[in-house]
């Protein structure tokens, strides 16, 4: 489960000032394995969902050609 961005911003804020990640998770009340995945986490923004616009180039040159006959 995802947790809130708050406790993810702090995680990284608190791991930025070398504090243990042990003490990280009992201060924040999450797991270790919570704080470790989010410390070590470069890019905590949600990914975007696919859209039928992430095709393939190929899906895309099929497409086109197949209008064209």
């Amino acid at each position: 489960m995802t947790k809130p961005v708050s406790v993810q911003q702090d995680i990284k804020l608190l791991d930025a000032k070398s504090v243990p990640w042990r003490e990280i998770a009992r201060r924040l009340g999450v797991s270790r394995e919570t704080t470790k995945k989010y410390a070590q986490i470069e890019d905590c923004s949600p990914k975007q969902p696919h859209t039928k616009q992430d095709r393939s180039q190929y899906a895309v040159f099929i497409d086109m050609n197949m209008l064209h006959d």
